[in-house]
C-alpha cells in the first residue's frame, strides 16, 4: 500500500464503525487519527447517557473501551472495561467493536 491509502482505508472504516454505533444508537462527538503514530485514533461517543471512548493503539495493534465518569468535558478515563486483539494478519471485526460497546452501555 501507498502512504496515501492508509488514512483512506482508515476513514473508510471510520465510517463503517459510525454506521454500526448508529444502531446502538450511540453519538460520535470526536475523532482523531494520526498517522505518525502508527495510524493510531481515538473517538469518543455517547450512549444510553454515557461518554465512551475507543482508542486504537497502532503500534501495539490493540482496541481498547473506556468508560467516563463524566459527562462533560475535561473528560476523565477509567481503565479500559474491553480490549479488543486482531488475530494476526486478519482486519479486527467493526462488529466486534460496535457489540463491545453495546454490551458495556446496556450492562449499566
Amino acid at each position: 500500500m501507498e502512504t496515501q491509502d492508509y488514512p483512506v482505508r482508515h476513514f473508510r472504516r471510520m465510517a463503517e464503525l459510525a454506521a454500526g454505533l448508529k444502531s446502538i444508537p450511540a453519538q460520535l462527538l470526536d475523532h482523531e487519527y494520526s498517522s505518525q503514530s502508527f495510524g493510531s485514533w481515538w473517538t469518543t461517543l455517547r450512549c444510553h447517557g454515557v461518554v465512551f471512548r475507543i482508542v486504537y493503539d497502532g503500534k501495539e495493534g490493540v482496541f481498547l473501551v473506556q468508560r467516563s465518569p463524566s459527562r462533560k468535558r475535561p473528560y476523565d478515563w477509567d481503565p479500559p472495561t474491553w480490549q479488543g486483539v486482531p488475530q494476526p494478519g486478519q482486519e479486527f471485526s467493526l462488529a466486534d467493536l460496535v457489540e463491545a460497546v453495546r454490551a458495556i452501555a446496556t450492562a449499566g
